[in-house]
């Protein structure tokens, strides 16, 4: 009974850890210079970027991100073992298809993803999470680290960048051949 005790508390405790972890401070946005009695920037009716819905955004996207995201570390990838298993994204996980997991962009975002040793780049969209491992950045599928030519040798230092969806977009799904 204290195991079951034990296991309750911490389930509750995580869940007000992530929830207040994730939520977002106001944002108060100063006057512009232009329009000193109005409250609102001169940009606030600007066109969003283009592949940019008008939402509010998802408990998993409550990591800020700067437009132009960009990170550098060791890239993995997964395969075999974790074909045909649901995603975080809802989707089933294709081995085969041009996908990858990180840990804090939102799902459905798109990331260019190049080799530092070889400089082969491609293209890739987020529709999992991972990696588990502290020392990696990305998790790529196996038809990815065969595009960057790293799935014999397992890992790599890659630099990622976060793209706009690119206009061959339904390509990420084509299976590599």
């Amino acid at each position: 009974m204290t195991a079951y005790r034990n296991i309750k508390t911490l389930a509750l405790f995580s869940a007000l850890t992530m929830t207040l972890g994730c939520a977002r401070q106001p944002v108060h946005h100063a006057p512009s210079r232009d329009t000193a009695d109005s409250h609102h920037s001169k940009h606030d009716n600007a066109p969003l970027p283009e592949g940019t819905a008008a939402r509010k955004p998802a408990p998993s996207d409550c990591a800020c991100l700067p437009s132009r995201f960009r990170q550098t570390g060791m890239a993995s990838w997964y395969g075999k073992e974790f074909h045909g298993r649901r995603t975080a994204s809802g989707e089933r996980f294709d081995a085969m298809a041009m996908t990858a997991a990180h840990r804090t962009l939102p799902l459905g975002s798109y990331v260019k993803v190049v080799c530092a040793k070889s400089k082969k780049s491609i293209v890739v969209r987020i529709n999992d999470r991972g990696p588990f491992r502290r020392t990696r950045i990305i998790d790529l599928s196996y038809a990815a680290a065969t595009a960057l030519g790293i799935q014999h040798a397992g890992t790599a230092k890659v630099e990622i960048e976060r793209i706009a969806a690119p206009a061959n977009a339904g390509s990420t799904k084509r299976r590599l051949s």
